[in-house]
């Protein structure tokens, strides 16, 4: 039986996407024409993943909460 997902799961992983969104757009802001590109790419993603967060399963949801604090790293670090 799969582990129970804590009632906030979904207001977090809203949060940490928020949170990779605007690290990306900081990152744009200071990024030339090429990278800004780029990074807009990059960041359409979770721009995509925040609009389907309320239709994210309990697996979807145990992933984002996995995976994307050092998602968060990584951007803020400008990798």
């Amino acid at each position: 039986m799969p582990e129970a997902i804590e009632p906030d799961a979904a207001d977090i992983a809203h949060d940490l996407i928020n949170a990779v969104i605007a690290e990306y757009s900081s990152l744009i802001a200071l990024a030339g024409p090429t990278d800004a590109a780029r990074l807009r790419s990059e960041r359409a993603r979770y721009i995509a993943e925040l609009q389907n967060l309320g239709t994210a399963g309990p697996d979807r949801l145990r992933t984002i909460l996995a995976e994307y604090p050092s998602v968060l790293v990584m951007v803020r670090a400008g990798r």
